[in-house]
């Protein structure tokens, strides 16, 4: 089973804790999950705290969190200035940019 998970508008500390209930619980009930990150309008590290914690929950369960598309700008430009982006691994790499960080 395949769910996409389509986030928008402020994906901040505040509302960390509710991507984090939908993100465990489309993955508990099996599903692997996409994320559409496009329509993003403002973001924190939260964020990727909370994506990279259901990453290793999905990896635990024997299930797959991707991004439907590569990183926007916006994700891109916090993932450098937090230093994610330096000594990138290739998992990483995959994951937010599909293979291809753009330069």
């Amino acid at each position: 089973m395949h769910q996409l998970l389509e986030l928008q508008g402020s994906q901040t500390v505040r509302t960390a804790p509710e991507l984090q209930r939908a993100l465990l619980a489309a993955l508990d009930a099996g599903a692997d999950v996409a994320l559409d990150i496009s329509d993003i309008a403002e973001l924190d590290l939260s964020f990727v705290q909370t994506v990279c914690s259901a990453r290793h929950h999905a990896v635990l369960g024997g299930k797959t969190l991707r991004l439907a598309r590569p990183a926007p700008g916006p994700v891109a430009a916090l993932l450098t200035r937090a230093g994610f982006l330096t000594d990138i691994t290739p998992d990483d790499l995959d994951f937010w940019f599909h293979g291809v960080l753009a330069q």
